[in-house]
């Protein structure tokens, strides 16, 4: 298995959903508004990534400041939030506790709400399933644009 640092737009692209739907997320026992504190929600993930690639390596490299930037020039689907997710928690599943961090826990709302919003329990698609869906198969890796 390999990790990798992502790159600021799928961040970015993640701080947005969660910022167009008013997402709430606790971290060490803060509320956290993305309307109010998509900076820092961003920067948690980041640092989890950076946390994660440095255990896998025995590195030691700082994350960057996160500063959010709505360059993400469209909507994301559903299905690509999904994958974007998907994605995150492979870069960031390294460490034993990954499980209980405060960014995989950002990220699992965010899946879930995506997984809500595309329908897919109306259509009976399970969680596990979506990634059988031709759309997931075409969705990107890694938002770049």
């Amino acid at each position: 298995m390999s990790a990798n640092i992502l790159n600021k737009k799928h961040f970015d692209a993640l701080c947005k959903f969660a910022k167009q739907h008013n997402m709430v997320f606790n971290h060490e026992g803060k509320t956290l508004r993305a309307s109010e504190h998509i900076d820092e929600i961003g920067q948690i993930l980041i640092n989890e990534n950076y946390r994660s690639v440095n255990y896998r390596y025995g590195e030691n490299e700082q994350p960057e400041q996160y500063q959010y930037c709505d360059a993400v020039k469209t909507t994301l689907s559903p299905i690509q939030i999904i994958k974007a997710c998907a994605n995150y928690v492979y870069q960031a599943c390294e460490t034993p506790d990954y499980e209980e961090t405060s960014a995989i826990q950002i990220i699992k709302k965010i899946d879930s709400l995506a997984y809500f919003l595309g329908g897919y329990i109306e259509k009976g698609v399970k969680r596990e399933g979506i990634s059988d869906l031709p759309e997931y198969e075409t969705a990107m890796h890694e938002i770049i644009e």
